[in-house]
């Protein structure tokens, strides 16, 4: 998806669907502006209101599985779950903190599926 559709979809999400300033996974409320966002659900950013969800930042960029701090881009790791430093190019490439992370998952010792981790991660059932 190129810059110009991805403002358009969030134009029209926010258009569409005003905010009511509470974060719909951690509850808190009275956020406006840049500390209140909409959440692409299924990652296809589609035009289906139900397809979009209203999260704080800090939920927002845990949902993304990554938020940044400064200079530094962070992701969540998908075997145990710890923060790690990644390079912003990697973003979308990079699952696991570790080698011995990822040889785990690949032996099967502990797999975690993406979805649920993400979703418990989140809070939705």
């Amino acid at each position: 998806m190129n810059k110009t559709a991805y403002r358009n979809i969030h134009h029209w999400v926010n258009t569409t669907k005003p905010k009511s300033g509470t974060c719909e996974s951690c509850g808190k409320s009275g956020l406006s502006g840049k500390y209140i966002h909409y959440a692409n659900i299924s990652g296809n950013y589609k035009k289906d209101i139900a397809d979009w969800k209203e999260l704080c930042a800090k939920c927002h960029q845990v949902f993304d599985k990554r938020y940044k701090v400064g200079s530094l881009m962070f992701a969540i790791c998908l075997q145990c779950s710890e923060a790690f430093k990644i390079s912003p190019s990697r973003v979308g490439s990079k699952y696991y903190c570790s080698n011995a992370c990822y040889a785990e998952y690949r032996t099967g010792m502990a797999k975690k599926d993406f979805w649920d981790l993400s979703n418990k991660m989140i809070g939705v059932s």
